[in-house]
């Protein structure tokens, strides 16, 4: 069975022992507070981390002001980019820059680069999640009804807990530590890349 988002928001409201909605217009309660809390749930879920099965590539926008100083070009973040990965020199795409070469500021990202490609993390529609982020998401999600549906502070820290972990791990515990887990093992290593003038210097 294909995933949706009345699918995860299901899951996400027995997890807090809810009613199911049939649609986020039932005319519910809780569809009406899921739907409330829906796009931002995605938009922050998407913003956590390197998502694998939702990064892309994106040549960026050089903007017509320069930033004030340290950098020489300013760019726009890829429009629904939600997440910068990695910033790439767009004449040498396969050398990722390292953090010294750019910086994200707002929403612009601020580099030596004149022309650059960046890698991020977009929203990607519920029939693409992999399970491991499905287990994730949904707890996740039911950190954003839980108070508002059962008034339940002991059943709000409980999601949490599941969701994110201790307070002692900063939101990095828990099963989004699993899933970032799953996720990395996917990632295959970066390459090491080789220079022969270098190589020839050195030897």
């Amino acid at each position: 069975m294909s995933m949706t988002s009345v699918h995860i928001a299901n899951l996400a409201l027995a997890n807090i022992g809810a009613n199911a909605i049939n649609s986020f217009d039932d005319g519910t309660e809780e569809a009406s507070y899921t739907k409330l809390v829906y796009d931002a749930f995605l938009q922050q879920i998407f913003s956590m981390g390197p998502w694998r099965f939702a990064l892309d590539r994106a040549r960026a926008n050089r903007l017509y002001n320069p930033p004030v100083n340290q950098y020489r070009y300013a760019y726009a973040v890829p429009s629904g980019m939600m997440y910068v990965h990695k910033v790439f020199n767009a004449r040498e795409e396969k050398s990722p820059s390292t953090p010294l070469l750019w910086s994200r500021i707002g929403q612009n990202i601020w580099s030596d680069y004149e022309d650059i490609i960046v890698e991020g993390t977009y929203i990607v529609n519920e029939i693409f999640w992999p399970g491991h982020f499905i287990n994730f998401a949904y707890n996740f999600l039911a950190t954003f009804l839980a108070m508002p549906l059962t008034k339940n502070e002991g059943v709000y820290n409980r999601v949490v807990s599941i969701a994110l972990g201790t307070p002692s791990e900063n939101g990095k515990g828990g099963l989004f530590r699993q899933a970032m887990s799953v996720d990395v093992q996917q990632t295959p290593q970066e390459c090491v890349h080789h220079f022969p003038i270098l190589i020839a210097r050195f030897a």
